[in-house]
Order: C-alpha cells, then structure tokens, then sequence
C-alpha cells in the first residue's frame, strides 16, 4: 500500500502539470492561428496584388508632397514680393496724384475741384 501511495503522490502532480501544459498548448496553437490568420490579412493589405509594396509607395508620397511644399512655399514667398512691390506701387502713385494736385491748385487755382 505504501508503494501505491507514494506512486499516487508522484504521479498525480505529474499528470496534473501534463493536462496542464497540454491544455497551455492547445490555447498556444488557436492563438497561434488566429496570428498567423492576422499576419495573411495584414499582408494582403500591405501588398495587395500590386507591382509595389506600400513602403515604396508611401515614400513616393512623401517625397511628392516634400516637393509641393517646396513649391507652395516659393509661391508664397513670391506672393509676399508682389504684395510688397504693390503697396509701393499704389504709395508712389498715391504720392504722384497729391504732387500733381498741388501743382494743379498753385498754377490753376480756378479749375481746382472743391467738393464743398
């Protein structure tokens, strides 16, 4: 009898931890699955049957929109030029109608318009 318990004592535990790991595993390999299953679909997203994967075509975006911003800029920059050279065009213009007011009302100060 003592052998047959201390050979339940052994074995039981035993068995215990192998159900255990056996159960552990089953879950492992539907996780497993279930990742394998994810990694196809990502896979499928990011190839997608094309010619280029999307690395190659997202850094040809970028590079793209890189380049517009360049360009957006200098046409902002430019945009603040002509705004300037327009300022001064319509000061120095302005600046000509009052001198040539003037010369107008000293030397014929009887076809001066007065809007009183």
């Amino acid at each position: 009898m003592e052998l047959l318990v201390w050979l339940s004592i052994v074995t039981i535990p035993a068995a215990v931890t192998v159900v255990g790991l056996w159960i552990q595993s089953r879950r492992a390999a539907s996780k497993h699955t279930e990742l394998a299953e994810n990694v196809g679909a990502v896979k499928e997203q990011v190839k997608n049957s094309h010619d280029t994967n999307l690395r190659d075509d997202i850094d040809e975006i970028k590079a793209a929109l890189l380049g517009l911003d360049r360009r957006t800029a200098r046409i902002g920059d430019e945009i603040r030029v002509d705004r300037e050279q327009a300022r001064q065009v319509s000061r120095d213009l302005y600046a000509q109608v009052a001198r040539t007011e003037h010369v107008i009302a000293k030397y014929h100060p009887d076809e001066v318009r007065r809007d009183d």
